[in-house]
């Protein structure tokens, strides 16, 4: 049986029917700032610290997936990605 990685394989189709889209549209400030310390959680230090917290998140990130620890990776990933979106947003 050879193992199947890939398109198809069906690897990664929980994490991505997990992830929701985000919706920044019409979402006053405080929102906003609830949005990002939901996200950011303990890396959360206050909007204007934002681009600081994604950097400590990339890198554990990283640190995860070099101890193969590849699903909390994977949910950093996905934090980093909403933080990002906010941070557009919100700059």
């Amino acid at each position: 049986c050879a193992l199947r990685t890939g398109a198809g394989s069906g690897h990664g189709r929980s994490l991505r029917a997990a992830e929701e889209p985000l919706m920044l549209d019409g979402i006053d400030e405080v929102g906003q700032l609830e949005m990002a310390q939901e996200t950011a959680g303990e890396y959360f230090t206050g909007l204007d610290k934002l681009p600081s917290a994604i950097q400590k998140m990339e890198n554990e990130m990283k640190d995860a997936a070099r101890a193969m620890q590849f699903e909390r990776a994977a949910g950093l990933r996905d934090r980093i990605k909403r933080l990002k979106a906010l941070s557009l947003k919100l700059g």
